[in-house]
């Protein structure tokens, strides 16, 4: 058998645009961390790049809900993301862990992974349709 060369997922879940504001959590310009803004520009999570370069010029991406934050983890929620104490993590609505997705030039289905999201508000998800989509 030889290696493969290509291949996509067919994928079935909650997908919300979002856009993205190339600063950290305290508006410093940050390559580790950007932050996700809804549409009305609040703070809703946080977007770790797959690669720098790619979030250049881009300013809208697309987050796939894969499933919910952990609290007791490693990385803890940001300082200053939503303006509560550090590690008074009580206070803090649900949030969900997914994939930052980019839409493909002329296609309206098919995207490509470009960040990991963490610290997503549950709540931007609310009201929002199932969808099948193609990973590449």
């Amino acid at each position: 058998m030889g290696s493969v060369s290509s291949g996509h997922l067919r994928v079935r879940g909650c997908l919300k645009p979002a856009n993205i504001d190339l600063v950290n959590v305290n508006g410093q310009i940050h390559d580790e961390h950007y932050l996700i803004l809804t549409t009305d520009g609040t703070k809703a999570g946080i977007v770790y790049p797959d690669s720098v370069a790619e979030f250049d010029d881009r300013q809208i991406i697309y987050c796939l809900r894969v499933r919910d934050e952990v609290h007791h983890t490693k990385i803890e929620v940001p300082y200053g993301l939503y303006d509560i104490l550090y590690g008074d993590k009580e206070t803090l609505e649900p949030m969900i862990m997914g994939l930052a997705l980019s839409l493909l030039p002329d296609d309206k289905n098919t995207y490509q992974r470009v960040g990991l999201v963490r610290f997503m508000k549950l709540s931007c998800f609310d009201g929002g349709d199932i969808s099948e989509l193609i990973l590449i």
